[in-house]
C-alpha cells in the first residue's frame, strides 16, 4: 500500500493562497462598490440642485 504523507507546509501554503485570493476578490468587490457610489449619487445631487434652482427662479419671478 502506498502511504500518502500529508505535508503541513504544503497545506499551509495552499490555504494561504486560497485566503489571499479570497481577500483580493473581496477587496476588488469593495473597491468596485465604492467607485460606483459617486456615480449613483451624482444624478441625485444634480437633481436636487436643479429643483433648488427652479425654486429660486420661481421666487424671483413671483
Amino acid at each position: 500500500m502506498h502511504c500518502f504523507i500529508i505535508n503541513p507546509k504544503e497545506i499551509a501554503e495552499h490555504l494561504a493562497g486560497v485566503y489571499i485570493e479570497c481577500c483580493r476578490l473581496v477587496f476588488r468587490t469593495i473597491r468596485g462598490v465604492v467607485a460606483s457610489i459617486p456615480l449613483l449619487a451624482l444624478p441625485a445631487i444634480h437633481h436636487e440642485r436643479d429643483e433648488q434652482g427652479d425654486q429660486r427662479e420661481r421666487t424671483r419671478t413671483a
